[in-house]
């Protein structure tokens, strides 16, 4: 399922609600001994919240990984971030959701902090959501739990979401963390669910000084402050208002990140962003326009008329194209019918009308046989009185013998009875035949081929429309994706700090061709010797970081054109369906009428031919009495 600097993460084959994660290297005892501890604690809240180990796996009878729930249907937290990745894995969301988002966000943490569980290593790509907004966590094996007076500390971080008197430390080994210390982090990625991204301490550098968000986090450099009055960072450009947000969550904001102690519990988050939820507006102009109630006016709209940003991807930036509004009345004429046909069937019942016709020969031959049999029964005693009784039945038996099978009369009677039992076969064969080319005609797959190929050419043409929009947002996803590598082009490596990689690996980086934040992305189908699946996350980390500051401003005239060349592509494969419609209709009604012709053709042979087979059954039937 993925991999990166510790192990990777497999589907269970024998259950597929499970997912199995193997480290790299063989954990240490004290990873051990965390891993069963985690195992042995399963509660409702817990699992409500995070993929926890359920189980650890073994290997050699040593631990070589654990096995969790499979969160589906979960996408990192960071493509809310994003206005294309939000239209395209949450098309229906507003701001509004962001707020829902946030506030289950808190939430979590509330609950986890009450089962004594401090998560740690915030950051936004441990933190899951899905369609509904819920959210879960993800390594979980480095939350920071505890054992009664033994601690199984979390040795791992993300600078950019820690809390400044845990950076101070140097190090994350053997320092015990807190929920106060947890609820830094997230306050940081509240900050970036209302702030569609940006992050609380990285703006407009007002100073000399060379301030990274870490230095700032160290400094309490809220860059959105509004109390601070010798900031050394403002706000990046073109950001969300805090003024919009209400008066009681700007506090929660400065009491998060302007000061070390008593930093606002998830409890006090839940309480305010439900409130702020609850208060939210709806825009007129789009339904994805919501904002909260304290701002002056909906924000959207501002950025979009008066900056020509658009965080919201609602379907505004369609240029108008003529509607193929007549589809489905040009469909409704070329609609296939459904071939009905008559069933014929090989039995019958034989009408009164219908008498056998025995010639009168055969009773004259029936009258002889019977003769003779007769005078054999006669002359044959009289014969036996001039014999013993042994020779007279000899004689008696033989004479009945050649009396029966040497006549004539009994020869020409069963011939006659056998002809007449083939003619009935004969005529019952072709009925069968006539019946299974009736009822199964050859006709009949040839129509039906036909119609199959009206049928989808009929369904490519109603799916038309759904295909034109689907290329509009193809169009707008690579315009999107272009002004947002051009955007990246602009962080050379050299130039900025990407936390975790270092000159020389930054060196080897450019060697290969990967020079900036828009280079990143061919390592997604390139390998650098030396870059390995650490290092790689950690690119991509910053990749993503440096994103966050691009404002998406749509050039509708390229938009228009770019538009205007897939809707005559989509016309041109309409006529060329109109054609092909009109072309397999016409081959299936002549389909049709042969079907029909052939049918009603057979349909007159069997009308002919059934009566011959009653014919001749009666025939056979009657002689075969009559012999």
């Amino acid at each position: 399922m993925g991999k990166g600097g510790e192990g990777q993460v497999f589907d269970v084959n024998e259950n597929p609600a499970l997912l199995a994660k193997l480290y790299n290297e063989a954990p240490d005892s004290q990873r051990v001994n965390k891993l069963l501890y985690m195992a042995s604690v399963q509660k409702p809240a817990i699992h409500q919240f995070a993929a926890w180990p359920t189980d650890v796996l073994l290997q050699n009878n040593q631990v070589a990984g654990f096995v969790m729930k499979k969160l589906t249907g979960y996408v990192p937290l960071h493509m809310l971030f994003s206005p294309m990745d939000r239209k395209k894995l949450f098309p229906d969301k507003g701001y509004n959701f962001l707020v829902h988002v946030a506030r289950n966000l808190a939430t979590a943490f509330y609950k986890l902090h009450q089962e004594g569980i401090v998560i740690g290593d915030v950051n936004e790509g441990n933190v899951l959501v899905n369609a509904q907004g819920m959210v879960a966590f993800i390594d979980c094996d480095s939350f920071q739990i505890q054992n009664g007076n033994q601690y199984y500390y979390c040795e791992v971080g993300v600078p950019r979401y820690t809390a400044p008197e845990l950076l101070q430390q140097q190090t994350f080994e053997n320092v015990i963390r807190t929920p106060n210390t947890d609820t830094f982090s997230l306050a940081i990625l509240l900050f970036q669910l209302l702030f569609l991204g940006r992050h609380p301490f990285a703006g407009v550098n007002l100073s000399k000084e060379d301030l990274d968000e870490e230095k700032a986090i160290r400094q309490h450099q809220f860059a959105y402050s509004l109390r601070n009055t010798h900031k050394k960072l403002q706000p990046a450009l073109n950001s969300f208002d805090i003024t919009n947000l209400s008066t009681f969550v700007i506090q929660l904001f400065h009491q998060a990140f302007e000061q070390n102690a008593n930093r606002p519990l998830p409890a006090e988050w839940v309480q305010q962003l439900d409130a702020m939820g609850k208060d939210m507006v709806s825009c007129p102009k789009s339904k994805l326009h919501t904002y909260p109630a304290t701002a002056p006016q909906c924000p959207w709209c501002y950025f979009k008329e008066q900056q020509g940003i658009l965080f919201f991807l609602d379907g505004t930036t369609q240029v108008s194209v003529p509607l193929m509004a007549d589809i489905q009345q040009f469909v409704n004429g070329f609609k296939p019918e459904k071939l009905v046909l008559n069933q014929l069937s090989t039995s019958y019942t034989i009408p009164q009308h219908i008498h056998p016709l025995i010639e009168k020969q055969w009773h004259s031959y029936r009258k002889w046989h019977l003769y003779s049999l007769l005078a054999a029964l006669f002359t044959t005693p009289l014969l036996a009185l001039f014999y013993t009784i042994n020779i007279t039945a000899l004689i008696w038996a033989a004479t009945l013998a050649l009396l029966y099978y040497v006549s004539p009369w009994r020869r020409r009677l069963k011939a006659e009875l056998e002809k007449r039992n083939a003619d009935f076969r004969t005529e019952t064969v072709r009925l069968s035949g006539l019946v299974k080319s009736h009822n199964e005609p050859a006709e009949l797959k040839q129509y039906q081929k036909t119609a199959t190929q009206l049928e989808g050419a009929i369904e490519t043409f109603k799916q038309l429309p759904l295909q034109f929009q689907e290329r509009k947002k193809e169009l707008e996803e690579q315009l999107y994706n272009k002004q947002l590598l051009f955007f990246l082009c602009a962080f050379d490596i050299n130039s900025h700090t990407i936390p975790g990689i270092g000159t020389a690996k930054k060196q080897l980086l450019y060697n290969n061709g990967v020079r900036n934040a828009a280079d990143i992305s061919q390592l997604y189908s390139i390998k650098i010797a030396g870059i390995g699946p650490k290092n790689l996350q950690l690119l991509f980390d910053w990749q993503r970081q440096m994103s966050v500051n691009f404002t998406y401003r749509p050039n509708y005239d390229l938009i228009g054109k770019e538009t205007a060349k897939a809707a005559d592509a989509i016309q041109k494969e309409k006529v060329q369906l109109e054609t092909d419609i009109k072309k397999h209709y016409q081959a299936l009604q002549a389909a049709k009428l042969n079907v029909i012709a052939r049918q009603q053709a057979l349909e007159a042979q069997y009308n002919k031919l059934v009566l011959q087979v009653m014919q001749a059954d009666v025939n056979y039937t009657a002689f075969k009495e009559l012999i």
